[in-house]
């Protein structure tokens, strides 16, 4: 297929689908005129690629995780050092929360000093059980 049907069948963009190829994550063979072509599986990565794209990860680690997935939503194979990326890759995620926290916490206190009510405290309070 081309990468037109591609971009169709998958709700992609044609810039992201080359942009995918530059990166590694995706390939595809040159016909006579110089276009693209893609076979059927490349659908299940595309989908794959926008799934972990989706779950934060950078276009570096999909390369080195791709590999040991399948399916159009992911699933891992069982590959040790697929399963020790994401493990560093969830560590890095939380770290990065706690640190947004702190900071979300840090500017609460600071509107609270002034006399300023924080708007979140306001949602809590009128969210449904």
């Amino acid at each position: 297929m081309q990468i037109g049907e591609l971009a169709q069948r998958t709700g992609s963009s044609t810039r992201s689908l080359r942009y995918y190829e530059r990166q590694g994550l995706l390939s595809a063979t040159r016909s006579g005129n110089g276009y693209r072509s893609f076979d059927d599986s490349a659908v299940d990565t595309v989908l794959r690629i926008r799934a972990l794209l989706a779950a934060g990860l950078s276009t570096d680690v999909i390369r080195r995780i791709l590999p040991c997935t399948r399916g159009a939503v992911p699933q891992l194979e069982p590959c040790t050092e697929v399963v020790a990326v994401l493990h560093s890759e969830i560590a890095r995620m939380d770290t990065l929360a706690a640190n947004l926290a702190l900071s979300r916490r840090l500017l609460a206190s600071i509107l609270l000093d002034s006399g300023i009510p924080d708007p979140g405290d306001n949602r809590r309070q009128h969210a449904p059980a």
